[in-house]
C-alpha cells in the first residue's frame, strides 16, 4: 500500500527546494482508544497536518467524515481506526481534534469521508492573492472559471465541471503567508492533487 498514493495533503518548505511533510505523523499513548476495523481502503484517504496541541487540519473540506485512521510509517499494513467518540470535525475550519492524548512521532492522521461539492479546499494559513494554479488533465485551469478564490476566508471552490476530475487528473498549488508563529518562515506553499503539471509550468 502507497500511503501517499492518493488525495495526499503536502507542505514544503523552500530554500533548496526540498519537499516535507509537516507533522503528519501520531503517536498514540493509550493504545486502548484504537481498534482494528474493516473500513474503504486508504486510497480514498487525505492526510491531515498538525497544528498545535491536538489540533489537525485538512485541505479539502468534507460534508461528512466516515473515519479517522491512524498508519504507521513502519507497518502502514495495519491501519487503526479511532473511535467516533474520540474525535470531532469542523467543516468551518477543516480542523479535526483527537480527544486522546498523542505525541507526533511516528503514526500519520489519515481522514476517510465524502468532499463537499464543489470541492472546495480550506488553507491553514493565508493564500498569497495571484498565487494559485490549478492543472487540470494537463492543462492550466483559469481562475474565476475552473476554480475561484475566497481569500478573505483562505478558500479555494472549484467548478462544478473541474469538481468532476479524478485526484490523478489535477494538480493545486497556493503560496501562503502563515501568521503562526511555528509555521511562519517555514512553510511557504501547499499542494494537493496527482494530475501532471503542464510543460512550462514554474
Amino acid at each position: 500500500m502507497l500511503l501517499w498514493k492518493n488525495h495526499s495533503f503536502l507542505t514544503f518548505e523552500r530554500g533548496s527546494v526540498i519537499k516535507r511533510i509537516l507533522s503528519v505523523c501520531i503517536l498514540c499513548l493509550a493504545t486502548s482508544c484504537l481498534t482494528t476495523k474493516n473500513f474503504e481502503p486508504l486510497s480514498n484517504a487525505v492526510n491531515a497536518i498538525f497544528l498545535g496541541e491536538q489540533s489537525y487540519h485538512t485541505a479539502p473540506v468534507f460534508s461528512s467524515v466516515k473515519n479517522i485512521i491512524i498508519t504507521d510509517r513502519q507497518e502502514i499494513e495495519q491501519p487503526l481506526v479511532l473511535n467516533k467518540e474520540e474525535w470531532s470535525y469542523s467543516p468551518e475550519t477543516g480542523i479535526i481534534v483527537l480527544e486522546p492524548k498523542i505525541n507526533n512521532a511516528r503514526y500519520i492522521v489519515n481522514v476517510i469521508g465524502t468532499w463537499e461539492t464543489p470541492w472546495t479546499f480550506l488553507s491553514p494559513d493565508p493564500i498569497i492573492p495571484g498565487t494559485v494554479r490549478l492543472h487540470i488533465k494537463e492543462e492550466f485551469g483559469e481562475e474565476n472559471t475552473d476554480f475561484f478564490v475566497d481569500y478573505e476566508n483562505s478558500l479555494i471552490r472549484f467548478s462544478k465541471e473541474a469538481s468532476r476530475v479524478d485526484i490523478n487528473e489535477f494538480y493545486l498549488y497556493w503560496e501562503v503567508s502563515p501568521t503562526a508563529p511555528e509555521r511562519k518562515g517555514k512553510v511557504r506553499f501547499y499542494s494537493i492533487g496527482l494530475g501532471k503539471i503542464p510543460a512550462g509550468s514554474s
